[in-house]
């Protein structure tokens, strides 16, 4: 994922440069970002479902 693979940089670069605070700021993104991965995962995988074709109610003729 791209936006995942830019944070990651981001936090080398801040590794390197020392920004504790930029650190901390990118790894609660991360781990945000993750749980939205799970999330979306989860609902996307519960919401596949056959619908059919609709029942026409019968009269009784």
């Amino acid at each position: 994922m791209e936006l995942r693979e830019d944070l990651q940089q981001r936090r080398e670069q801040a590794l390197a440069q020392g920004w504790r605070g930029e650190i901390e700021g990118i790894d609660l993104t991360l781990r945000l970002l993750e749980e939205k991965i799970r999330q979306t995962t989860k609902t996307r995988a519960n919401a596949a479902m056959n619908l059919g074709m609709p029942s026409v109610p019968t009269t009784g003729r």
